[in-house]
């Protein structure tokens, strides 16, 4: 039997931040609590998207072992500080120049989930 799957847009930012001392780019997914770190926006956005992706099929494998995967998809971030930090990006995107300046964005990133792992 074929499984239904569904492309799923999951909400994410990003924000310049140091890690060990080294500057870098934080990128956030508020829909499944992952957070990743690297040195530049497009290698913190690729690493999050590897991350969910990953996350995603982990899922899908515990499904199909049949495991309980209630609550695992979505699997919300806690308010503070990331729930709070993409709508401050949120807003930081309307005003022209200043998500350049305060090195915070907002995105919007999809991914394929297994239908039957989606709680709502």
């Amino acid at each position: 039997m074929a499984q239904k799957t569904k492309r799923v847009v999951l909400r994410c930012y990003a924000y310049a931040g140091k890690n060990n001392e080294q500057e870098g780019w934080y990128a956030a997914c508020i829909d499944l609590g992952i957070v990743t770190w690297r040195p530049t926006l497009q290698e913190a956005k690729k690493s999050l998207n590897d991350a969910m992706i990953g996350y995603v099929q982990s899922v899908n494998n515990l499904i199909r072992e049949g495991k309980d995967t209630e609550h695992l998809i979505p699997r919300r971030a806690p308010f503070w500080p990331y729930y709070f930090g993409y709508y401050v990006a949120r807003v930081i995107n309307f005003v022209p120049n200043l998500n350049h300046a305060l090195r915070s964005i907002s995105f919007k990133q999809s991914v394929d989930v297994n239908l039957n792992a989606v709680t709502v």
